[in-house]
């Protein structure tokens, strides 16, 4: 997926590689060779939103209630999020996706549209889209979303 960037002032083409996590010859490529990069250019740029979780290598005496405690998550997201099942053995050199903090993470049951899950969750639906590539609204489908920070 790609949108449309506006160049602002003082970017380049290095900065802007590092604010959408690619790099300039992704760029080059995605655009032709860009001649210059100026104010106000527009060029295309993956549609990367922040990336909503870590890569963690299981150390040995790791448990998954462990790794949440440390990561402040509930363990049943790491369990959705890897398609594991409850009570399963994780091992050092596994690797999982562990989501960050501020992300939620919701498995479909049943028939549900997207505008009972936002209204669920609470959080919009443009954000529930913008978060997640593909929404197909089947049961056991994976979604993210970003939680509200509380204070």
């Amino acid at each position: 997926m790609y949108k449309i960037y506006v160049v602002e002032e003082g970017d380049t083409l290095i900065s802007i590689a590092a604010k959408f996590n690619t790099t300039t010859e992704i760029l080059n490529t995605i655009n032709g060779k860009i001649p210059k990069i100026e104010k106000g250019t527009e060029i295309i740029v993956p549609n990367v939103t922040e990336i909503p979780f870590a890569i963690y290598k299981v150390k040995k005496g790791d448990s998954l209630y462990d790794i949440a405690r440390r990561n402040d998550i509930n363990y049943k997201d790491i369990i959705l999020l890897n398609g594991l099942k409850e009570g399963e053995y994780i091992y050092p050199d596994q690797e999982l996706l562990i989501p960050k903090a501020n992300i939620g993470i919701y498995m479909i049951t049943g028939t549900k549209t997207l505008n009972q899950i936002s209204n669920e969750l609470m959080v919009p639906v443009i954000d529930i889209v913008d978060q997640n590539a593909s929404i197909y609204l089947l049961p056991d489908q994976v979604i993210l979303y970003k939680k509200e920070k509380t204070i």
